[in-house]
């Protein structure tokens, strides 16, 4: 995919949709994961929505781990990554 240039008020546009787009990825993140945790996170749950072969349970399990790795991620409790959403926040801010 080319790049293609764009002037300032283009530019200002897209950086805050795409601000706004991920900011409404990472609450359906935090959503998503407290529901499957609180739904989804012991075998007898799993057992009980019809998942019973071990290998479905523990891919639902990684599933919401990696939710769970996102969410953590972009709170900024996290070692390897700044809190996305004081980003996000900051970038709307300015705009």
């Amino acid at each position: 995919m080319a790049i293609l240039p764009v002037d300032n008020a283009h530019a200002l546009l897209m950086l805050q949709n795409d601000a706004q787009q991920m900011r409404t990825f990472l609450d359906w993140i935090a959503d998503r994961y407290q529901s499957y945790n609180q739904n989804l996170s012991t075998q007898a749950q799993q057992v009980a929505a019809g998942f019973s072969v071990t290998a479905d349970q523990n891919t639902i399990t990684a599933f919401i781990g990696d939710l769970n790795r996102l969410r953590l991620i972009s709170s900024g409790q996290s070692t390897t990554a700044a809190d996305m959403r004081y980003d996000l926040t900051a970038i709307l801010g300015i705009l």
